[in-house]
């Protein structure tokens, strides 16, 4: 893909996709904002910036831990809502419930999904700041309440977004499990990148439209 990296306050983390010559209908411009860290308060940091410069339309996409063993890595979970197990939200929003991405661009991204021939699981997230305490009694809890995956900065996305009031969706490629109890990573596997990329594909679907 052709990019542009960006020039200025934003030069290390975004880059610029060429839109117009992929997509020659579009008039809108896609940003790609990457290694700006990882956890919530990054990922809302950036958020919020990108928000205070005008953008108001956002898929995140990344990857996240199996809590189900039919979800092995390699596999595409379309991110509903997020329990929150983080502290970024709770700056936000009132702490009594849990967090939802837009929905009418979480239905856009799943119809993208579909058209695209991808098969995906659709639910909620798991949010924790703790990356190394996701323990059994935890896996357990959270798989019961109906978390999908656990990963690192939806709750806090969600937000942001809502009080921002901008639009976000999310997306995941599995790439690692706790389905069983014990960590089993496969970050730098095939599956992984391979649904990496068809999520990029159909996110970029999602915004230059």
């Amino acid at each position: 893909y052709p990019v542009e990296r960006a020039q200025g306050y934003f030069g290390q983390f975004i880059y610029y996709l060429d839109g117009p010559r992929n997509i020659p209908q579009t008039r809108r411009q896609l940003a790609i904002a990457a290694g700006f860290g990882v956890g919530a308060p990054a990922a809302a940091v950036m958020l919020e910036e990108l928000i205070a410069w005008g953008v108001r339309d956002f898929v995140s996409m990344g990857m996240a831990g199996s809590l189900r063993e039919d979800l092995p890595p390699g596999s595409i979970v379309l991110c509903d809502s997020a329990i929150r197990d983080e502290g970024t939200s709770y700056h936000y929003l009132p702490d009594d419930s849990d967090v939802f991405p837009d929905r009418a661009l979480t239905e856009k991204l799943a119809d993208e999904l579909s058209a695209a021939g991808l098969p995906f699981a659709r639910g909620a997230t798991w949010t924790t700041d703790a990356i190394y305490r996701e323990t059994p009694v935890e896996v357990e809890y959270f798989r019961k309440k109906g978390a999908l995956v656990v990963e690192m900065e939806a709750a806090a996305l969600f937000a942001v977004a809502a009080h921002r009031d901008a639009r976000i969706a999310s997306c995941f490629s599995v790439s690692d499990t706790l389905a069983y109890l014990e960590w089993k990573p496969e970050f730098h596997s095939e599956a992984t990148r391979e649904t990496l990329e068809k999520l990029f594909r159909v996110a970029s679907d999602v915004l230059l439209r």
